[in-house]
């Protein structure tokens, strides 16, 4: 069976509140099948100078039928964030 292609983050927006949104799109611009968007992680870390292991796994974010991914505010007054969304297999 062939692996599904990588995925890409796509138009990333800070929000208003403080939280922050982008979408998924497939690299072939193939349609994110639903099974497939609820498998996705989103991690956070504040720099990027720290292994994956010591990124934070987000528990709370909103991925949408259209791929949208609505993270919260962050706690704290972290001044950046940066993302890594993973698809455990």
């Amino acid at each position: 069976m062939k692996p599904p292609p990588p995925l890409w983050l796509i138009s990333p927006r800070p929000e208003p509140d403080g939280g922050f949104q982008f979408r998924l799109t497939s690299s072939d611009g193939s349609t994110i099948a639903p099974e497939r968007l609820g498998r996705i992680e989103v991690l956070t870390s504040p720099t990027l100078a720290v292994g994956l292991t010591n990124w934070t796994k987000l528990t709370n974010p909103v991925v949408s039928g259209d791929a949208t991914v609505q993270l919260p505010p962050p706690a704290g007054s972290a001044p950046q964030r940066y993302f890594i969304v993973l698809e455990p297999e």
